[in-house]
């Protein structure tokens, strides 16, 4: 895990891509954020060798390919997963269905999209700082 590595955001809603953007700009981060409405532009984003994220953020319900189907084929591409990066859905899905479907493909979290900007904001805030605190598994003594 890249700690200085860039965030992937990925979601199809433009508001809620505005609104991510308002909060991470709020945060001061060193990382870069690389936001995306479109999952194929992602993978290609993440193929590129010198690419090495500190999280990836998205949406599960996002049209032609949704956000399990997504990390699954993360999970499967060698070339992205073995970066052993975070991945973190941020949803508005709270169906039961929806999340038992992500039981699958290895992910590190799913969050319900807040109504509130104070509320996305604490969540977001705490999503980074958690892991910008976690140790990585590179760092693990045996």
């Amino acid at each position: 895990m890249n700690k200085k590595g860039p965030i992937v955001l990925i979601d199809d809603d433009q508001d809620d891509l505005h609104l991510l953007i308002e909060i991470f700009s709020d945060f001061n981060l060193p990382n870069e954020i690389h936001l995306f409405k479109n999952t194929d532009s992602v993978v290609a984003f993440l193929r590129k060798p010198e690419v090495d994220p500190f999280l990836i953020i998205s949406d599960i319900n996002m049209p032609v390919t949704n956000g399990f189907r997504l990390r699954e084929m993360i999970l499967n591409d060698p070339q992205i997963s073995n970066r052993n990066v975070p991945y973190i859905f941020f949803t508005t899905s709270t169906m039961l269905k929806v999340v038992a479907i992500g039981k699958g493909p290895t992910f590190q979290g799913i969050f319900k999209k807040p109504t509130r900007h104070s509320e996305w904001k604490e969540t977001l805030s705490a999503i980074v700082l958690y892991w910008t605190l976690s140790m990585p598994p590179d760092e693990y003594e045996l």
